[in-house]
């Protein structure tokens, strides 16, 4: 297979486009807000690995990124970080709004609708004077999640409490 690397293209004749291809062709317009269209790829290239960026044929974006391999990437669709004792949103993405559910329990409402509820959930709740902080859910919606916070009691019951740092991400 050929290839061809460049890293400008100048005009000498006054063209002011590239055409790669036969019949299939691609072609760039020079300094124009023209969509590249036809472009095919299987992957990227970092001349260090083949294919270090690849977008599968199901349009699963996949990279290397030291992981010793091409593998599917799974983004963070939400991330949040908030306090639920000032109901204080300090940091977010994805998220459109947090409700707040009485003591212990908050709604993170999400910007985009997930397609389905079967996401992975990670977080971590603390800062407060419980020493033992717990978070948990088992309300998957797919424009919501209902988060619990507390701590485990000395007979082992769980007390909601709201905690001055909740964070978390959701992954789909």
């Amino acid at each position: 297979m050929s290839k061809l690397e460049t890293n400008t293209i100048d005009t000498i004749s006054g063209s002011t486009t590239l055409t790669l291809g036969g019949t299939n062709a691609t072609t760039i317009a020079q300094d124009s807000a023209t969509t590249v269209t036809g472009f095919k790829s299987t992957g990227i290239d970092d001349n260090a690995t083949a294919n270090a960026l690849t977008i599968d044929s199901s349009s699963n974006l996949q990279f290397n990124s030291g992981f010793g391999s091409v593998a599917t990437a799974y983004g963070v669709r939400v991330w949040l970080r908030y306090d639920q004792v000032n109901n204080v949103v300090e940091a977010s993405g994805g998220v459109s709004s947090v409700s707040d559910g009485g003591t212990g329990v908050y709604t993170i409402n999400f910007t985009n609708t997930m397609p389905d509820a079967d996401y992975a959930l990670g977080g971590w709740s603390g800062r407060n004077a419980n020493s033992i902080v717990t978070g948990s859910s088992n309300n998957h919606a797919v424009t919501n999640i209902v988060i619990n916070t507390g701590s485990i009691n000395s007979s082992g019951n769980f007390v909601h409490a709201d905690v001055d740092d909740s964070t978390l991400i959701i992954v789909k």
